[in-house]
């Protein structure tokens, strides 16, 4: 192994997180962007004939195309020099394949929950030609907030470039091969279905798979639907499987409904130094659930099967303002109108009193009692009063009648 360099790149070595057969995996800080990341440094007597080289780039190629929570982030890529280097988001967790080394089988439900978020990771790679063509424990991480994600495309294949394995060539894990790729065949998505029934198996049972791929497809404690799922998820000829990741986790939907209980979490024990699982995380976010497909009340069944209606997240979105607004629109316009309506009323009592107060000083008292002491239709002064009334009535439209009005001989 060739000695660890202090530099890479702009990057900073500060630590080895693990080693393996094809290189190993550094810690390093981006001191641009101040976050530690994960550096994937391949040894350079691995480039035989330039093979090794090539099946790096393609791992950084894969990789860079796919933006999926369920697949390791790239965010850099540096081939300058005699050995190119990987840099990869810093995860922090553990792999499967130390998880069950270190507490043997798992719960149905963190199992099923493992085939959820693996499955989605795939469908974006197959979605994308890429395969991965090595899925087993060990290149699958449950990292903090119990998402799993998906590690080491190294060998996967893309759609594009699958010359660099020879005719009969096989590249892999045995325990975890497809039947097919046994016999030399080159992998297809099938072939990643079938290894990550295998690795469900394995996480279920506690138990390492035997090397001739003779494995008991079957689920202890799952419903029949899901073992059939299983069942076809690993059938002997690969033309009978689930042609995709996409197609198997629809078909998962429909045999088991996205559980509601709490996700996968990691084990409470101390986390092991010694290999690939302590690549570590740069996201301190917390994520407590992976997204998956539902085919419950939003789903119609037509001819047997279940189909899944999704509504755009566009349309979600448009629908959330629209009804935000005219609530507010609603609201505002509600209190708009009781502010001018309490004003309109205020403004109306005012004007009354003063009409009130100013026809109240209409009348002279002294007048009043005397023509009410001595009424004559003659007097000077009721004609002058009517005056100042038909005045006042004219200046005053809204006012049909004034009464006058004269104590009578009783009233003190």
């Amino acid at each position: 192994m060739d000695p660890i360099p202090k530099q890479i790149g702009r990057y900073t070595i500060t630590d080895t997180l693990g080693r393996g057969g094809m290189g190993v995996v550094l810690l390093g800080r981006d001191p641009e962007l101040d976050r530690e990341v994960a550096i994937k440094l391949l040894d350079s007597r691995s480039f035989v004939g330039h093979e090794a080289r090539a099946r790096f780039t393609r791992e950084a190629r894969a990789l860079a195309r796919l933006s999926e929570p369920h697949i390791v982030q790239v965010f850099d890529f540096l081939s300058e020099g005699q050995t190119p280097a990987l840099v990869m988001e810093r995860l922090r967790g553990r792999t499967l394949r130390d998880i069950i080394s270190k507490h043997g089988a798992q719960p149905l439900q963190r199992v099923l929950d493992c085939a959820w978020q693996v499955l989605r990771g795939l469908s974006a790679a197959h979605a994308a030609g890429i395969v991965h063509r090595d899925i087993k424990p060990s290149n699958l991480m449950l990292v903090d907030g119990g998402l799993y994600k998906i590690l080491d495309f190294g060998l996967a294949e893309v759609a594009d470039e699958s010359d660099l394995t020879g005719i009969g060539g096989v590249v892999g894990t045995i325990r975890y091969l497809a039947p097919e790729r046994r016999r030399g065949i080159e992998a297809g998505p099938t072939g990643d279905l079938w290894s990550l029934g295998a690795t469900l198996i394995e996480m279920a049972s506690g138990k390492s798979l035997p090397m001739d791929g003779n494995v008991s497809v079957h689920l202890v404690g799952a419903s029949p639907a899901v073992n059939a799922w299983l069942l076809r998820m690993m059938a002997t000829d690969h033309l009978s499987r689930y042609a995709t990741a996409s197609q198997a986790l629809q078909a998962l939907a429909t045999a088991m409904p996205a559980p509601e209980g709490q996700p996968s979490i990691l084990p409470r024990d101390p986390l092991s130094h010694d290999s690939t699982s302590v690549i570590h995380s740069a996201q301190s976010g917390h994520i407590t659930r992976t997204v998956r497909p539902v085919v419950s009340s939003l789903s119609k069944t037509t001819g047997g099967r279940s189909r899944v209606i999704r509504i755009p997240f566009v349309f979600k979105l448009i629908t959330t303002i629209w009804l935000i607004s005219t609530a507010a629109t609603l609201i505002a316009g509600w209190a708009i109108s009781s502010h001018a309506i309490a004003t309109q009323e205020h403004r109306l009592r005012d004007n009354l009193s003063a009409i009130a107060g100013s026809a109240a000083m209409l009348m002279d008292p002294e007048l009043q009692r005397r023509l009410a002491a001595h009424p004559d239709p003659a007097d000077p002064g009721l004609a002058h009063q009517r005056e100042v009334l038909r005045k006042f009535r004219a200046l005053h439209k809204d006012i049909l009648y004034i009464y006058t009005l004269a104590p009578l001989p009783e009233t003190p």
